[in-house]
């Protein structure tokens, strides 16, 4: 603001010396106004530049922010209350004006590490075989028949394994 008013009031002055027909003293100071002119011009658009850059810097992190708690959810994390206490901080710094990047980036960067580390182990453990899926007792399974227990494994099927070879007639084969 200040180089502008400068710049104005020395434009005035070009064209007060203009008017009087000051042909030579025109000369000297519309040069001097037109370098000057183009080095404000200058540091106007750097400046512009790096406010770009700060701006484009606070999008990033936004849309970071949003996408690490997309993945939060996707991972059924979505109501975690330390994930949503690391949002909320972080939210609220990209949010406020002005936007400390610095504090911005380290909160991002806190949410992101929690969103992708191992989440501790707090469920049931599963089984999966041929015959459904299997909680950790082996209680019934949650798809098809049985109790879940006997020699099924991940890929099992139900049928006989290697070790116990084709059934024949009467040998167990009664849900077939």
């Amino acid at each position: 603001p200040a180089a502008a008013a400068a710049l104005r009031a020395r434009a005035a002055q070009v064209a007060d010396l203009r008017r009087r027909d000051a042909w030579p003293q025109l000369s000297s100071h519309l040069s001097a106004l037109e370098r000057d002119a183009s080095a404000a011009g200058e540091r106007l658009r750097a400046a512009r530049g790096e406010l770009e850059a700060l701006l484009s810097r606070r999008d990033e992190l936004r849309g970071l922010l949003q996408a690490y708690r997309a993945m939060a959810g996707g991972r059924g994390r979505g109501e975690d209350e330390v994930l949503e206490g690391l949002h909320h901080r972080a939210y609220d710094v990209l949010w406020r004006a002005p936007c400390d990047l610095d504090d911005a980036s380290r909160l991002v960067g806190e949410y992101q590490l929690a969103v992708t580390a191992p989440r501790p182990v707090h469920h049931r453990a599963v089984r999966v075989d041929g015959r459904g899926i299997h909680n950790e007792t082996g209680a019934g399974p949650s798809t098809g028949g049985g109790t879940g227990t006997g020699t099924g494994g991940v890929g099992h099927t139900g049928g006989p394994t290697r070790a116990e070879g084709p059934r024949g007639e009467g040998e167990g084969n009664d849900d077939l």
